[in-house]
């Protein structure tokens, strides 16, 4: 840092550089008289407040000095932001001071400059390796929604700052973080000199809320309900009867009849087939080229009798079960079950 006696006559030629002539003091007078007097009287106290160890109001009242030349977009004198940066520095504002110092060195001086000036340059050079170890690093995770705000401190953190180490004066801080359908939310740190710190916020989406369209406010919709569900006292009585055991009455004598069919036409093929043979083998010998036509007559001959047996049976037991059916009407009607089997018609009638 500079001397005490160069830092109490920083003011001094801050006064006299600007009240010099040259390029550099007309760059520097670009704001109104009166906001000129308003910056050098923010100097003069802050470099007092310096001076007795007040680093709070120095750091303050150079902000103020140094916003005033920023707000007209007039080159910032160097003795004002070494000022500003001294006072940060001070109160471990590391990241303000560290920017303070760096605005001296990229701006640099023109020839001719004040020594005050010079003076200043230099030791921001000095200074600022005395700053850069004390600045923290943070990062920031949100998560659980698209697109977060978030704020450290207060201050609006970019996006592309999330999720990646950030510059952070050491010490506690705030970070708070909100999105659109999703609950808002907060965290805080700490962290030492020189260290790095990783905090993480995860968002909650809130419950979506569906209002019904047609809210009806009488949980019954009937608005005279009828206690007696069924109006008819006397149950009607059971009319099914026998009508189950009759369908599976007909359903029997229904395949009686297509066994009597099977055996019926099994029966025809024997018959001519039996001609045939007769013609062949009158003889009672047949030739060795008969033996497939025989075969074939046998076994048509066993599905005609198959056929004839089973499917009177069937038939039979349709007709019993039918008859047997009790009947809740007193209609008499016929059934008749006519299958032509080729030697005649066979009918059926029963009461149900």
């Amino acid at each position: 840092m500079l001397p005490d006696n160069m830092r109490r006559t920083t003011v001094v030629a801050f006064v006299l550089a600007i009240s010099a002539g040259g390029s550099l003091s007309a760059r520097l007078l670009a704001q109104t008289d009166d906001e000129k007097n308003t910056a050098r009287d923010f100097g003069k106290q802050g470099q007092e407040a310096l001076d007795r160890g007040d680093a709070k109001t120095a750091e303050d009242r150079y902000h103020r000095a140094v916003s005033i030349f920023d707000s007209a977009k007039a080159n910032v004198p160097p003795t004002l932001l070494l000022g500003y940066a001294r006072g940060a520095a001070k109160n471990n504002h590391f990241i303000a001071a560290d920017e303070a110092y760096n605005r001296i060195i990229r701006a640099g001086l023109p020839p001719g400059a004040p020594a005050a000036f010079v003076a200043a340059l230099e030791a921001a050079k000095k200074e600022i390796e005395a700053v850069v170890p004390h600045i923290a690093r943070v990062t920031i995770n949100i998560t659980g929604c698209d697109s977060p705000a978030v704020t450290l401190d207060g201050v609006n953190v970019p996006n592309v700052a999330l999720g990646v180490q950030k510059p952070v004066d050491p010490g506690t801080h705030e970070v708070k973080a909100s999105a659109a359908g999703c609950k808002a939310s907060s965290a805080s740190f700490t962290v030492s000199d020189g260290k790095e710190a990783t905090t993480s916020i995860a968002l909650e989406k809130e419950a979506v809320v569906v209002a019904n369209p047609n809210p009806n406010p009488n949980p019954n919709p009937n608005p005279n309900p009828n206690p007696n569900p069924n109006p008819n006292p006397n149950p009607p009585a059971d009319t099914g009867g026998g009508s189950g055991l009759r369908v599976a009455g007909f359903v029997t004598l229904g395949l009686g009849g297509a066994g009597l069919i099977v055996g019926a036409i099994t029966g025809g093929i024997a018959i001519g087939q039996h001609g045939d043979i007769q013609k062949v083998c009158g003889g009672g010998t047949c030739p060795a080229s008969e033996k497939d036509a025989v075969s074939s007559y046998q076994t048509m001959g066993t599905l005609s009798t198959i056929g004839f047996v089973a499917g009177g049976v069937l038939a039979a037991a349709g007709v019993i079960m039918i008859l047997v059916a009790p009947s809740s009407k007193k209609t008499e009607k016929t059934a008749w079950i006519t299958p032509v089997i080729g030697l005649g018609t066979v009918g059926v009638t029963g009461r149900f």
